[in-house]
Parts: C-alpha cells; sequence; structure tokens
C-alpha cells in the first residue's frame, strides 16, 4: 500500500462495523488473468513465459529444461519419467486486458489472443500528419468474414462498409461488434502504403535511381539495397537484408526503425519479387 494511502487511513480510519472498533487495515487485491495452452517448444524457445507457467512441478521441470536446451541437449521432457508422460503443451496465464472476447455482447464468452500482427498500414490525415495503423491476426480475419478488405485501401468507403455489414448481421439477429469498428482506421484518412512480414522493399536509395535499375534489371547492383520486412509492431520495424538467413540482429544486414520520420528518411520503395527472383510491381511510396 502507498506510504501516502497508509497515512491518510492513520488521520481518517475506515471502520468496518457501526461501532467503530473495528478498523480496517488490509485489503485483498485480485487480478483476473485468463489461462491457455502453448507447445512447450515455445516455453524453451523464450525462457521469459516460464513465470506464466500454472503448474509449479511442470515450471521446474521446464526450467531445467531449458537449461539442457541452452547447453545444445535435445531430450523429451517427461511430466513422470518412469510411466514416461512427455510434456507436449503447457497452460500459461496471460493479463485479461490482452484478450479479445469472441461474442463481446454474450456471458461466459471464449476469448482468443490477436497476439501477432498481421500487417501495419500507413495513412496521412486531414491535417497532413503521418498515422500508424497496426491491424493483428485477428482483426484481419474478422475483416474477411464480415465483407471487408483485409487492407484498408481507401477508408472513405468504411461507412458503407459498416452500414451493408450491420444490415447482413441483422437478419441473423447479430449486430457488429464495437470491438470491430474501434478497430478501423478513421474514414478520412488517405492510405500510403502497407507492410507485411515476409515483403520486400528497397532502401535508402534515391527513387530515379532505383526506378533506372528496375528498369534495366541491374539486380546486382540493387542487391546491396533489397530487404525483406523481418518484425512489426507499433512504430517498432525491423529489416533484415534478403540474403540474410538468421533472426538475430546484425548492424551490418539489418535496419531497425523506430518511428515514421525515421521511416521516411530511409525512403521506401515497396517491391514485389517474382518465382525467378524478378521485379515484376513496385511501388514508389511519396511522403510529402
Amino acid at each position: 500500500m502507498p506510504k501516502k494511502a497508509k497515512k491518510s487511513l492513520k488521520q481518517q480510519p475506515i471502520y468496518v462495523d457501526e461501532e467503530k472498533k473495528n478498523k480496517l487495515e488490509y485489503v485483498l487485491c485480485y487480478e483476473t488473468k485468463l489461462v491457455y495452452k502453448i507447445p512447450v517448444e515455445n516455453i524453451l524457445k523464450d525462457t521469459k513465459k516460464l513465470k506464466n507457467v500454472v503448474d509449479t512441478k511442470v515450471k521446474e521441470i521446464l526450467a531445467n529444461g531449458s537449461k539442457d536446451a541452452n547447453k545444445g541437449k535435445e531430450s523429451v521432457l517427461y511430466f513422470n519419467p518412469n510411466k514416461q508422460i512427455p510434456i507436449r503443451s503447457v497452460r500459461v496465464k496471460a493479463l485479461f486486458e490482452e484478450a479479445t472476447p469472441l461474442y463481446p455482447n454474450k456471458e461466459n464468452t471464449p476469448y482468443v489472443f490477436p497476439r501477432n500482427n498481421h500487417h501495419i498500414a500507413i495513412y496521412r490525415d486531414e491535417q497532413g500528419e503521418f498515422q500508424e495503423h497496426v491491424c493483428t491476426f485477428w482483426q484481419a480475419v474478422q475483416r474477411k468474414l464480415h465483407g471487408f478488405p483485409v487492407i484498408i485501401t481507401d477508408p472513405a468507403q468504411l461507412p458503407k462498409l459498416i452500414s451493408e455489414a450491420k444490415e447482413k448481421l441483422k437478419d441473423k439477429g447479430k449486430d457488429l461488434p464495437e470491438t470491430f469498428t474501434e478497430a478501423l482506421p478513421n474514414p478520412s484518412w488517405t492510405f500510403l502504403f502497407s507492410m507485411q512480414s515476409g515483403e520486400h522493399f528497397i532502401l535508402e536509395l534515391d527513387h530515379e535511381q532505383a526506378k533506372q535499375w528496375i528498369a534495366e534489371k541491374a539486380y546486382d547492383k540493387l542487391s546491396p539495397f533489397v530487404y525483406r520486412v523481418q518484425k512489426l509492431s507499433s512504430k517498432y520495424y525491423l529489416f533484415a537484408h534478403h540474403t540474410k538467413s538468421t533472426a538475430d540482429f546484425d548492424p551490418k544486414k539489418s535496419r531497425r526503425v523506430s518511428s515514421l520520420t525515421a521511416l521516411k528518411s530511409i525512403k521506401p520503395i515497396k517491391i514485389h519479387l517474382n518465382v525467378l527472383g524478378d521485379v515484376d510491381h513496385y511501388e514508389l511510396i511519396k511522403f510529402e
């Protein structure tokens, strides 16, 4: 309890009975958490999740198993070695706020975890400011189910799409969840471009020079500037050189971007590579 709160209770005590004989000395605080299952491999790869494992015995076994994994030893982890009962998945705790209700208007609804991001779209608002919009995989699935484009390239059409979706659901006695509409970009915004994991971009190269080399198919000259989107989260974009095969950060072969201003400074050009590795489409991104 904070010192100020303790001091306040001493000066102005709270009584739990009408006779004012018993003072309130402590309270119980609860935190709502949800439990879900994940493969045991996920824990061994990311030991930070160990603290969230529900079962204490399983947590101890996994802690020892992660040490062996770090030493390069691969072995099956058993809950009961004598009976050869392997641990294939574990229950872990997660904060209630991290989950999204599957049916927001129903009691005892199951919950889902949006987790990874499907894409990040960059827009320009009415004041000319750049706006980032993060779309999770869960939101992308919901857009598809309700008849919306997964990547919103024309936000002005959203009021019409929302109206149509509500009419369809009305016939089934349902309504479009507020959590869905709240996760859509502002209808007044203008779409600039989007980024998805695995997509390719030309970075840190003058646009006119890039256009010339693409037209000439001078891929040996373009190669040093071609990067692949490796990780995406809000205001954090990690690009890896297209020849880089490992997930670790390499200052020589990776570009870490942590703001829209920094993204603008590396002059991105979105490209699509066909099965032969040729650039069959490119998109010049103009921030002006």
